[in-house]
């Protein structure tokens, strides 16, 4: 299940970014489309994420719609510019994206959502504020009882939208938690492992 998780989520981006390319650029170099479509797409989602979350909503009354939306549009994209692929030419494309999957995702295959390959004091700030945002506005400050009894500390996490810090990474995990309903700290790991394969294909089709 994680990593079919992990699978599903590089496939939405993908999906997400290869129409978003499509229809921004011709197909004279379509295998660079490709490979840069999953970045893309992580790219649209964080951008859309934020938004809706500056607006003063919670993620978790988004994140349904959200997905489903961007995924009806992409297909009807895809399906208006009848975008074609060479199935050939992707075939090794394809075997070093499933490389780079099991080489860093193995471990999901055997400790499942309970691997945590990445336990440092990032991946707990993280993971508080993303639980913060999928319960809360992006700029929704905690009342003055929690922070006075300290009831609820991924409220404090405010502190970091209010003062600029970079908030991608939370914002992309507070999504994937509303939509499976996980805990931040289980999936952690099957989002990050999608997100190094979003990597290794934006670097290849950078110097392709």
């Amino acid at each position: 299940m994680a990593f079919a998780l992990s699978l599903t989520l590089f496939g939405y981006f993908w999906l997400v970014g290869y129409a978003a390319v499509g229809a921004l650029y011709t197909q004279r170099d379509s295998i660079r489309n490709v490979l840069i479509a999953p970045a893309v797409g992580v790219a649209l989602t964080i951008y859309c994420i934020y938004v809706l979350s500056r607006l003063g909503l919670p993620v978790k009354a988004f994140a349904y719609p959200l997905t489903v939306v961007a995924v009806v549009l992409a297909v009807i994209t895809l399906l208006y510019l009848r975008l074609r692929l060479s199935a050939r030419s992707l075939c090794p494309y394809v075997l070093i994206v499933l490389l780079a999957f099991g080489a860093t995702g193995w471990p999901l295959l055997t400790g499942g959502f309970a691997w945590v390959g990445d336990l440092n004091p990032d991946m707990l700030n993280y993971v508080f504020d993303a639980h913060r945002l999928v319960d809360q506005a992006f700029l929704e400050q905690p009342h003055r009882e929690v922070l006075a009894n300290q009831s609820d500390w991924s409220a404090l996490y405010s502190l970091y939208a209010s003062s600029g810090v970079r908030m991608g990474a939370q914002l992309l995990l507070a999504w994937t938690i509303a939509l499976t309903g996980m805990s931040g700290v289980m999936i952690y790991m099957p989002l990050l492992a999608s997100l190094h394969v979003v990597l290794v294909t934006a670097a290849i089709g950078l110097i392709s």
